[in-house]
């Protein structure tokens, strides 16, 4: 998993009773079900979505709580001891070098059609 959701869950859970919250306050505040609420709480990956909205309501709970440094401090030294020794890059397998960014090379073109132009193309203008 991308960080340590019980240790995280557990300051969030901690924070929030001591803030005198329930979980069900929280739900409605930050518009999350109660058993995300719970499962995040618990550290429990197997009942919530994937990990990217996962860290997302974490933050969101962490700013709710006001602990956003905090929290942050948190995830930043866990992946930093798990992601190995500093400045070691690792180049995904099958990626020619020079490609690994992900980057596209040259000017993506998109291209807006405005409303009124299909609208003169109907009426024949």
């Amino acid at each position: 998993m991308p960080f340590d959701l019980i240790k995280i869950g557990q300051l969030l859970r901690d924070t929030r009773e001591k803030q005198g919250l329930t979980p069900d306050e929280v739900s409605r505040e930050l518009f999350l079900r109660k058993r995300v609420v719970g499962a995040i709480e618990s550290g429990n990956w197997e009942n919530l979505p994937h990990p990217v909205y996962v860290r997302g309501y974490v933050r969101q709970y962490a700013a709710f709580l006001d602990i956003v440094d905090l929290l942050n401090t948190e995830i930043v030294s866990e992946e930093a001891a798990s992601s190995g020794p500093r400045g070691a890059t690792r180049r995904r397998k099958g990626i020619p070098k020079g490609r690994e960014s992900g980057k596209r090379r040259g000017p993506v073109m998109n291209f807006v059609i405005a409303p009124w132009t299909i609208v003169d193309q109907f009426i024949g203008r």
